[in-house]
């Protein structure tokens, strides 16, 4: 006899509880990914889709962004070069749904600032960042570091904040991100058994 999973759990978002923001600039390219937006589910074997829900303002977010519907990075449809005045904001929204029966879907709200060009907007050089650590490591080991792009010269000589500003669950995160170097580092001991992975989202700020 096969017992199968019962598709009881609803996917979720890692991001802030009151959904994501961002900044982007006039300079973005068509094809440009600007955002990986991230969702789990607990039901086992759930493939996950992403879609794209176009917000009531005035600017309507379907003629310059789609998403990935397997990956959930967020792209440019269209650059933001017509976008009139700037700074403009974006708003709408983002669904998650899963593939049981019945399915389940969670939405979230997403704002995107789009600025001008001479704006420098700090950038991580990675969408998205995956790291691997023993389990047996010691504390104060530095696990990895998060960058920004290296043709943004011009923030090497400005004041950089990197922040975690969300994680997939209540467990406390047995490392910190060290807000000026954006180095990971391990602050307690990991136990595989409990916890495999750790997702979590992070941003930096120009405090300039």
């Amino acid at each position: 006899m096969q017992i199968r999973d019962e598709n009881d759990q609803s996917p979720y978002f890692v991001a802030p509880s009151n959904g994501y923001s961002l900044c982007a600039s006039t300079a973005s390219q068509q094809g440009e990914s600007i955002a990986a937006i991230l969702a789990l589910d607990s039901d086992v074997n759930d493939q996950l889709e992403y879609s794209l829900i176009s917000g009531s303002g005035r600017i309507n977010a379907a003629k310059y962004l789609e998403i990935d519907s397997q990956s959930g990075y967020l792209s440019l449809k269209q650059p933001f070069t017509d976008l009139k005045p700037l700074p403009s904001e974006i708003e709408f929204g983002i669904r998650v749904s899963d593939s049981g029966n019945p399915p389940h879907s969670t939405q979230i709200p997403m704002k995107i600032k789009v600025v001008d060009i001479p704006q420098i907007i700090p950038q991580f050089s990675r969408l998205s960042y995956l790291f691997a650590i023993s389990e047996d490591a010691n504390v104060g080991k530095v696990i990895g570091q998060l960058q920004i792009e290296e043709e943004q010269p011009g923030h090497l000589q400005k004041t950089l904040k990197y922040s975690i500003v969300s994680k997939h669950d209540e467990a406390k995160l047995p490392f910190t991100l060290d807000e000026k170097t954006g180095k990971i580092i391990l602050q307690s001991l990991l136990d595989r058994e409990k916890i495999e992975k750790y997702y979590f989202v992070a941003q930096v700020q120009d405090t300039d």
